[in-house]
């Protein structure tokens, strides 16, 4: 039965590929026959440009090409796996769309509790969580340089915090309580936690 699932839906995705707009597609394989039919049939039931190589061939950029189907047994290579990833790699559109996709399940909760499939509690539980991944997906545009700075923030905090825990261990054990001590001892774990934060800060954001 599962088996006989995965067919049907590979099926529907091929012909959901051949339905589209006739592009150009590339087929990646080590194994002939199986392709040689797939390229046939998506070549006569949607009019495409079907191109197949071995990985060792792959182009270098697959921009020009609407699809790729990839029929390879055992590992990839380094360069076609890099190629494919890049081709499909949905992170950006995933940010601009985030919101949209918590729109649609606010919504999905909403007709389940209106048709009473989730109770008064499970309601206010869905509700509160997708407000919650409203603030977390509002985050998600932020540039990466702030993200950079909010990471340096919490650098620094912690390093002011481990120093001066440092600093206040050495005066209990040496009774070093006087008021000059006290001044010069605080400045000190400032500059040396400011110190460090610039040194890590300089690596984060990729100065050495």
């Amino acid at each position: 039965m599962r088996i006989r699932c995965l067919f049907l839906g590979l099926v529907a995705l091929i012909d959901a590929v051949a339905a589209q707009a006739a592009g150009k597609l590339l087929i990646v394989a080590d194994e002939w026959p199986q392709m040689e039919v797939l390229g046939a049939y998506l070549a006569e039931k949607g009019g495409h440009d079907v191109e197949k190589v071995e990985q060792t061939a792959l182009p270098k950029s697959l921009s020009a090409y609407e699809g790729v189907f990839q029929f390879v047994h055992g590992r990839l290579d380094d360069a076609t796996a890099e190629a494919l990833m890049a081709f499909t790699v949905s992170l950006p559109f995933d940010r601009r769309l985030a919101l949209v996709d918590i729109a649609g399940s606010r919504a999905h909760v909403r007709g389940l509790a209106r048709v009473g499939l989730l109770d008064d509690d499970e309601r206010v539980a869905s509700r509160q969580l997708t407000h919650s991944l409203y603030g977390a997906a509002g985050m998600l545009g932020l540039p990466g340089f702030i993200w950079k700075l909010l990471a340096l923030a919490l650098i620094w905090a912690y390093l002011q915090h481990f120093i001066a825990g440092i600093r206040h261990l050495y005066m209990d054990v040496n009774h070093a309580v006087s008021k000059e001590f006290g001044r010069s001892s605080a400045l000190a774990t400032l500059v040396l936690s400011l110190g460090l934060t610039v040194v890590l800060g300089a690596k984060l954001f990729g100065l050495y």
